[in-house]
């Protein structure tokens, strides 16, 4: 779904390559390339709460794992549609100082969604280092929790 979306995106990103003016492709492009980044973010999240109700330890969370993956997902959402605005801005736009309202505004909704995934990464990181200097996390989850939170250290440096 996530690389579906992307890659229909870039497809109408080439085909508005020698296109200039063809506003509906502009349009799609630009939503589905900002939409396809939200929606891996959202199974991200979801990974991290299910980790943490794995273990056994969710009181280690700094939020709430019923809310971790709510607060972020509505995070993504209200940054996705100032970037479409901003998307819509651009595309309705007859003079540069709109078009760089309309880059602001994207640039704004960008700036917005790299803090939350910051924040993120922070509840994940707090979570890690709580479990490992419990002394329960090895005996309520000898499941290796701790490769699992890795591997989502890796899947968000990419």
């Amino acid at each position: 779904m996530i690389s579906t979306v992307g890659i229909i995106g870039y497809a109408a990103r080439g085909y508005c390559h020698n296109r200039l003016y063809a506003f509906t492709p502009f349009v799609m492009q630009t939503i589905l390339i900002l939409l396809a980044p939200i929606l891996f973010a959202a199974s991200v999240y979801m990974f991290l709460g299910r980790i943490m109700r794995a273990t056994g330890c969710t009181s280690y969370s700094l939020i709430r794992t019923t809310w971790l993956t709510k607060i972020f997902v509505m995070g993504d959402i209200v940054c996705f549609i100032t970037q479409g605005t901003g998307a819509a801005v651009m595309g309705n736009a007859t003079s540069k100082k709109t078009i760089d309202l309309g880059s602001t505004i994207i640039l704004v909704g960008l700036v917005v969604q790299v803090l939350i995934f910051g924040f993120f990464l922070v509840i994940g990181v707090v979570f890690h280092v709580r479990m490992r200097r419990s002394r329960e996390s090895g005996v309520k989850s000898g499941w290796g929790w701790e490769r699992y939170l890795t591997s989502l250290y890796v899947v968000n440096l990419i």
